[in-house]
């Protein structure tokens, strides 16, 4: 078969026709034209626009356009180096679907983002003590085992009622508590806020000063010395008994 480009021009040139008269017919620039009947492929954008234009050229001087192009996949099996390659329909629309789904990754961690930063935190309580938090911890090991045998006394609120009543005469509260063996937990409210939640060790003790009232829960009521308003007091229970005790202004 004779050369793609010498019949590409014989075909232009029995047709009495012009490069320029087939660039204004065909569309395809009269350079890319005079490349092809010269077989100078290197001329063109890249191998997909030689392809296409063999194919329309062909077409339009009347020859058979598959197989010009088949002939030229033959004699030309490499590809050659490409400026640009021509896109296809479908390939044009396959980089909106990356971008789009990188869109959406984006506003997902810009509205999650929002919403952490818009949720409150938690306020730290201003009745915990330092050393409350420090020994939080430990109260969740060490706290003993519940039994029966609970110590209370009448209703708070009935408690400040009385204590309300009798204010002119009352000189307030003082509890100290000794750990004699072991160790005991310790939740400890002065006039209705916490002043210590903790542990302590055998040989320590805590000194505790009210207005009004003071209530303790003992974990391990057995191992303690209690002094209440400067008086000694007998065992509150047993070992690991916990126990909840008030003690008033005027008990």
């Amino acid at each position: 078969m004779a050369r793609l480009g010498e019949l590409l021009k014989a075909a232009r040139e029995k047709k009495g026709l012009s490069l320029r008269e087939a660039e204004e017919a065909t569309k395809i620039r009269l350079q890319y034209l005079a490349a092809l009947e010269n077989e100078a492929y290197d001329q063109l954008p890249g191998r997909v626009y030689v392809i296409g234009f063999l194919r329309s050229y062909a077409r339009f001087l009347g020859l058979d356009a598959d197989k010009i192009v088949q002939e030229f996949k033959d004699q030309n099996p490499e590809p050659y180096q490409m400026e640009a390659e021509l896109p296809s329909e479908k390939s044009k629309n396959f980089p909106l679907i990356p971008a789009a789904v990188g869109i959406v990754i984006v506003l997902v961690i810009i509205f999650s983002l929002a919403i952490a930063l818009s949720r409150p935190s938690s306020p730290e309580n201003p009745n915990t003590t330092v050393q409350d938090r420090q020994l939080e911890g430990r109260e969740q090991v060490s706290r003993p085992q519940e039994t029966d045998g609970v110590s209370l006394l009448p209703p708070l609120e009935g408690r400040q009622e009385e204590a309300g009543e009798e204010q002119e005469t009352a000189k307030g509260v003082n509890v100290s508590v000794l750990v004699k063996e072991d160790r005991c937990w310790l939740d400890v409210k002065i006039d209705g806020r916490r002043d210590f939640r903790g542990i302590l060790e055998a040989g320590e003790s805590m000194e505790f000063e009210g207005e009004q009232y003071i209530t303790i829960v003992f974990g391990n009521a057995g191992v303690v010395e209690v002094v209440y308003n400067g008086e000694k007091l007998d065992k509150l229970g047993r070992k690991k008994q916990r126990v909840v005790k008030h003690f008033g202004a005027q008990d």
